[in-house]
């Protein structure tokens, strides 16, 4: 039986409408999508390559990239009400440094696709396929990816403290910018 043998019936998508929704997946998106080309740079290059646009270390712009996408899965997390679980993932420890990288790099797509189904289908709505609300696999998706940061933080020596610095400022910086477009949708 093929995926479309098990499709329910016709369930009009209700695409989100609200420019503050839109913009914390899409800011959460982009991230999502930079912190995968950071993987992919230290997959293809190592870790301590450096970028000659940036004069950034590979490792470092993962750390960055990092500390914006956990910053942004806090607000879209508090945003959403989504109950996103940040406990570290013991699954990385076991694997090769390249294997890490691949299942980091697999998280962030996982992530960034259910991103886009929210964005696309409404994230109250549900998966035409499966009948999961699209709010329960952006959780899961984020929750994945959360749980796979510190892992990283400790198995390729990423500096903890200066992320911490760059999550809080992210956080500052974003929360303004939620105020502000909070403001203007009144």
């Amino acid at each position: 039986m093929s995926d479309a043998d098990k499709l329910r019936d016709a369930n009009p998508w209700h695409p989100m409408t609200r420019p503050i929704d839109l913009k914390h997946l899409g800011k959460l998106s982009e991230e999502l999508g930079e912190a995968s080309t950071a993987v992919c740079s230290c997959i293809d290059l190592g870790m301590m390559t450096i970028d000659p646009v940036s004069g950034k270390a590979n490792w470092q712009a993962l750390q960055d990239e990092l500390a914006d996408v956990d910053a942004n899965i806090g607000l879209v997390n508090s945003h959403f009400d989504l109950c996103v679980f940040r406990h570290s993932s013991q699954r990385l420890w076991f694997i090769d440094e390249r294997a890490r990288l691949l299942s980091f790099g697999a998280s962030l797509g996982i992530a960034t696709a259910a991103v886009s189904r929210c964005i696309i289908q409404g994230i109250n709505e549900c998966e035409p396929v499966t009948g999961k609300l699209n709010r329960d696999w952006l959780r899961e998706a984020l929750t994945r990816v959360s749980e796979a940061i510190v892992p990283m933080v400790m198995i390729f020596d990423l500096d903890d403290a200066a992320m911490v610095r760059r999550v809080a400022k992210k956080t500052s910086h974003l929360r303004q910018w939620h105020g502000m477009l909070s403001e203007a949708a009144e």
